[in-house]
């Protein structure tokens, strides 16, 4: 028994307790032959959804149908490359066809691509994986969201990873494509907004299945190997996710609970009533999108027309009183050595916006997040 398995029967009793809650609908899983996809595929299966899957392999993607038929759940597969765009379409309709009108798209297919410094990997591997990690995700929306449009209603959840929104050294490829996923995502869901149809990016963490696997066989000392053992001792130390927390949170937002949210980058550690509690707050200052850091006018070129004020401090909510909680939007320039060390912060809840000084990116410190949670990546170099 694989380790996907042994997680999937472990967590079956906890899923069963959200069974029917989607019965009617239709959810369409791309990369569902395993890993995450699987666990996705039979989590929503076991909540009452008719599942279609698509895969490359056909052989994985029986596996994954016996598992769910074996639970009395819907299943339908279909074998096709997400990066053949005739097939994956020919696939889509053949689902639709069997099961029905598609209420969820869940884009998981995904590869990590190739490893090592981006002017020595071999470029059309680096372009495969933006074909498969982006391409595929528009590829599928495209083609199933004019009917969701129709319809006024349907959700779409891509599969991203917190890879695209901190910087990911080594593994270029993968960054920047999962990086334009979260970026289509926000306007997506901006142009879908009147229509119904709701769009999120979901981080489904670090876990010991599907991408984390791969470098395993690389050669000892290649660039491959070094990130392989980094993602091994990151699992080994504690910061990593147990694969039900995907599934947990996606059959959350399939059933409508975070439409709120609708446009934003969620993770598994995220604690997603709090955010709901703060929808207004997340709102009004742009929480869990991507957004460019700014200087100061402290910081500010003095020969630069200014064009932005300084972030004022916000008093401190109830649950912070007495932690002298701030919300501050710092200089790129500004030393932050936590960045690179993967520290925790001594205040997580407080609700902090930063900037990475390399990057100029900014950098959203989650409020009301689990603190055990909160881990930024160290540099893999």
């Amino acid at each position: 028994m694989t380790m996907t398995d042994s997680i999937i029967e472990s967590r079956t009793a906890t899923r069963a307790i959200s069974a029917c809650e989607l019965a009617g609908s239709v959810a369409v899983v791309t990369g569902g032959g395993r890993g995450i996809g699987r666990v996705l595929a039979q989590a929503l299966a076991g909540a009452g959804a008719a599942v279609g899957i698509i895969a490359r392999r056909a052989d994985q993607l029986a596996q994954t149908e016996q598992l769910i038929h074996a639970t009395g759940g819907t299943v339908a597969a279909v074998p096709a490359d997400v990066t053949d765009g005739p097939a994956l379409a020919g696939a889509l309709d053949s689902l639709r066809h069997r099961l029905g009108p598609v209420d969820l798209l869940v884009n998981n297919a995904g590869t990590a691509g190739p490893a090592g410094d981006a002017w020595r990997v071999d470029p059309d591997a680096w372009w495969q994986t933006i074909d498969v990690n982006l391409r595929s995700v528009f590829s599928c929306v495209r083609h199933l969201l004019p009917d969701m449009v129709a319809r006024r209603q349907g959700r779409i959840i891509n599969i991203t990873s917190q890879a695209g929104v901190y910087r990911w050294p080594q593994v270029s490829g993968y960054s920047v494509s999962k990086a334009a996923v979260v970026k289509f995502t926000e306007n997506l869901a901006v142009e879908t907004r009147t229509h119904g149809v709701s769009v999120f990016s979901v981080h489904p963490g670090l876990t010991p299945i599907g991408l984390s696997e791969s470098g395993a066989d690389a050669p000892p000392g290649s660039a491959e190997a070094k990130v392989h053992a980094w993602v091994s001792q990151q699992l080994a130390d504690g910061h990593g996710a147990d694969p039900s927390w995907a599934a947990d949170l996606v059959l959350r937002i399939a059933a409508g609970h975070a439409d709120p949210l609708t446009g934003r980058h969620l993770s598994v550690h995220d604690d997603l009533d709090a955010l709901l509690a703060d929808i207004d707050h997340i709102r009004r200052r742009d929480l869990y999108q991507l957004r460019v850091g700014t200087l100061t006018s402290r910081n500010r070129h003095p020969e630069e027309p200014q064009r932005c004020q300084p972030t004022p401090t916000q008093p401190p909510r109830n649950s912070d009183r007495g932690q002298s909680a701030k919300w501050v939007v710092r200089s790129p320039f500004t030393p932050m050595p936590w960045l690179n060390t993967g520290r925790i912060l001594s205040n997580p809840r407080a609700g902090r916006e930063t900037a990475d000084q390399t990057s100029c990116l900014k950098l959203v410190v989650k409020p009301n997040i689990n603190p055990k949670s909160l881990f930024l990546r160290r540099n893999m170099t």
